[in-house]
């Protein structure tokens, strides 16, 4: 049986980019070398210095009058 659809369903049958990311993750986890660190995708590092940053970007909102609102 053969069904013809429009094409957003011709677009949402398509591949997504979950997709794309897991294939690659794969693809790189089964090539990867014994130097290799798999960071995640989606879940970054963790960087102290890039959480300092956003620390100390987010208690300079909170100080703002209405900063949290905006």
């Amino acid at each position: 049986m053969s069904y013809d659809f429009s094409q957003f369903g011709r677009h949402l049958g398509e591949g997504s980019g979950i997709e794309e990311l897991m294939e690659d993750l794969g693809q790189a986890l089964a090539n990867a070398g014994p130097d290799t660190k798999m960071l995640g995708g989606g879940q970054p590092a963790r960087i102290p210095e890039i959480n300092a940053v956003w620390k100390r970007r987010i208690e300079e909102i909170i100080e703002q009058h209405g900063g949290l609102e905006k």
